[in-house]
This record gives C-alpha cells, sequence and structure tokens, in this order.
C-alpha cells in the first residue's frame, strides 16, 4: 500500500507540472502500467511474506521516465534549479537509479552472499543520504521564497 500511495503521489505531481500534452500521457500510462502490475503482483505474491519486486520495480522505472520527462521539460526553462521540484526530482532520480538494482540483489541473495550483505546496506544508506540532502537544498534554495500560512 505503502508504495501505491509513495508512486501514486509522485506520479500525480509529475504529471501536474508537466505541461506538453505527450508527456502528460507517458507519465499517465507509465501510473496504469505501475497500477495493473500492483495488482497482478499482489494476486499472485503473498503481499505478508514476500516482497513485491516486480510491481515496486515498475513503480520505480516509471518514476525515473517520470522524472526525467519532467526535468526535460524544466531544462526548457531557465530558472530550474531555484525550483523545489527540480531537486527533490533530483533526489529520487539518483535514489530509484541506484537503489532498483539494489531491492532486486536483496531479494535473491542468501547468508551466504556475505560480501553483498556487507556492501549492499552501505550503498543503500549513502543514496538515502544523498536524496534526502538534494531535498534540504532545494528547500534551502527556497527559503524566503516559501510563504508559510
Amino acid at each position: 500500500i505503502y508504495d501505491l500511495l509513495f508512486y501514486g503521489y509522485f506520479y500525480y505531481l509529475f504529471w501536474h507540472y508537466c505541461f506538453l500534452k505527450r508527456n502528460k500521457n507517458i507519465i499517465l500510462i507509465g501510473a496504469i502500467l505501475f497500477l495493473i502490475s500492483f495488482i497482478v503482483n499482489a494476486s499472485i505474491i503473498n503481499i505478508i511474506s514476500k516482497p513485491q519486486l516486480y510491481s515496486y520495480t515498475i513503480g520505480g522505472l516509471v518514476l525515473i521516465t517520470a522524472t526525467i520527462v519532467y526535468l526535460k521539460e524544466d531544462f526548457a526553462k531557465k530558472k530550474y534549479n531555484k525550483n523545489l521540484l527540480f531537486w527533490i526530482s533530483i533526489g529520487l532520480l539518483i535514489f530509484h537509479i541506484g537503489f532498483i538494482p539494489i531491492n532486486i540483489m536483496y531479494t535473491y541473495t542468501t547468508i551466504e552472499t556475505k560480501t553483498l550483505n556487507y556492501v549492499l546496506p552501505k550503498v543503500h544508506l549513502a543514496l538515502v543520504f544523498i536524496m534526502y540532502a538534494s531535498f534540504i537544498y532545494g528547500f534551502i534554495k527556497m527559503k524566503g521564497k516559501l510563504k508559510i500560512l
């Protein structure tokens, strides 16, 4: 359920801030593809005992696509680095490009693969740090521009 809400929110956010009809359609088709994969994955694999690898991977790939589509459109504007969504997009893009392979490896590793079990959590932690650092940098860049109610 978390993945459904998380990805759904960002798909809507990128869909809302894209202005070209073609880009909106790409994000919409990707969101529908993710929803179908989510339903199929949840009906085939026990969601309590097994990770939802297929729906997470498809959701991450669609989020990467939506982020790239948004960033391409945002680069056409000249003030892209002053936009908070730009920095959120960069953080999400870096995290998901790195974490999708890690998530696949987590799913298929065993206790015997001690090297991977030692390295993967550190890479995962670094990706989380980079993502949140990008978010924080975006908020700092926006300081003074945000109106607090």
